[in-house]
């Protein structure tokens, strides 16, 4: 079982389930041309970080890389190797972002697959993939696999190893190369006999008391490396159809991030013959490792709309866990917001949309594991960035980590789960 599929959703049941199906069967009907509406030419890149490196098709002579960032690109249907090194105590965690340009035609099924193997070709886990999803947005995407210390698991050994990033592509979809970005992060083991917490079956998923009071204007970053750093508190921003937003919250362990996303009243444009975008508004949550937590989405008609999103504690257990958005909750660190607008939203709209972001940290600060030699998680909020390029120093990122605590109302997981969706990241059981 994959030990951190694509996280669910907070809407559950019936209802919900079914408006996630008739969104994706509109946007398939519209099509990845949808993505032409938009004038995406004003709208940055992703900005990227990193030593350039090429990935060969063959695994004999993949480029060794070691930890920290490094960019390259990817074509239809390419699959790029990349060596790696492992000793026989740390665990690691290496990702990929795909970030096509704003305005690029992409698919729903579009994406990336990642994975971590052994020179035999055996997978060290089950891997992660990325798609584009409903909205058919090109947007940064990432998936992350890992190799995780655990006793009669496979690739243990101190050792080379090879990381595997795949491309696939609808034939209706450009087929320009695309931009990607690889994070190679070590985290350190724990001292032996040492135990951490047991991930709860349980906790409080009641949404605290949103923030409330005058919003601080901010801009968003355009990806990981550049993403603008918040804490609990109100803030506005705008954003152009076809582009997509980034911000990082520091989240201590056993702190959990709730986020709603209001997006704003708009009037239509002359001549405009639909006022309707399934999935207009997408969010999603990555953990410190950039590995997908969970997301939501909705569609936009000009009227006011929200998003919302909820995640279980920070907790070092949680790794354990096989409940999707549960098990990529495994870091204290910072986490990421990426808010997209669908290009497809700039057929009745002109110009930006203003929308507000309400961020809670709630929970207090708990205690990490014990690492090593009493290191620190290089993914911590008290911690190094491990490679991953961020705003902010780890002195700023422990003071907004130690914002927001709430009363625990706990409530059943099953409230938390609902059906794994395609894009799930690395099993590392």
């Amino acid at each position: 079982m994959r030990d951190e599929p694509r996280a669910a959703r907070t809407g559950t049941g019936p209802g919900a389930r079914a408006l996630v199906v008739m969104a994706a069967a509109l946007a398939a009907l519209a099509g990845p041309a949808g993505a032409a509406l938009a004038d995406t030419s004003g709208i940055p890149a992703y900005k990227t970080a990193g030593t350039a490196v090429t990935g060969t098709a063959g695994s004999t002579d993949a480029p060794a890389i070691k930890p920290g960032g490094y960019t390259d690109t990817i074509g239809v249907g390419d699959r790029k190797y990349y060596g790696v090194d492992l000793d026989d105590s740390s665990s690691a965690f290496i990702s990929a972002v795909a970030a096509p340009k704003a305005g690029t035609a992409v698919g729903y099924s579009d994406g990336i697959s990642v994975s971590l193997q052994d020179t035999n070709g055996n997978s060290c886990s089950l891997g992660g993939d990325a798609s584009f999803g409903a909205a058919e947005a090109a947007r940064p995407i990432s998936a992350y696999a890992s190799r995780r210390i655990v006793k009669d698991r496979s690739c243990q050994e101190a050792g080379h190893y090879l990381f595997l990033v795949e491309r696939d592509s609808a034939a209706t979809s450009d087929p320009g190369d695309w931009p990607i970005e690889i994070r190679f992060v070590l985290e350190p083991g724990v001292e032996h006999g040492a135990t951490t917490a047991p991930s709860p079956s349980s906790w409080s998923s009641a949404t605290p008391v949103p923030p409330s009071g005058s919003a601080k204007a901010v801009t968003g970053g355009t990806g990981f490396n550049d993403a603008t750093e918040l804490g609990a508190g109100v803030y506005s921003d705008r954003i152009i159809p076809g582009q997509t937003l980034f911000y990082e919250v520091p989240v201590d362990w056993g702190q959990q991030l709730f986020t709603t996303a209001e997006f704003g009243n708009t009037e239509p444009k002359d001549g405009a013959t639909s006022t309707f975008a399934s999935s207009g508004i997408q969010l999603d949550v990555y953990n410190p490792a950039r590995g997908p937590v969970t997301d939501d989405s909705a569609s936009y008609d000009g009227d006011p709309a929200e998003v919302a999103l909820g995640t279980a504690p920070a907790l070092y257990a949680n790794r354990f866990n096989t409940t999707d958005s549960v098990g990529a909750m495994r870091f204290s660190g910072r986490y990421y917001l990426e808010i997209t607008l669908s290009p497809a939203v700039a057929a009745f709209i002109d110009g930006k949309v203003s929308f507000t972001l309400r961020i809670s940290v709630k929970g207090d600060a708990v205690a990490g594991p014990a690492y090593i030699g009493g290191a620190d998680s290089p993914l911590s909020a008290s911690g190094g960035d491990g490679g991953l390029a961020g705003g902010g120093s780890a002195l700023r990122l422990a003071g907004f980590a130690a914002l927001g605590a709430g009363t625990v109302l706990v409530l059943s997981l099953a409230v938390w789960t609902v059906s794994a969706r395609r894009r799930s990241v690395d099993a590392v059981r």
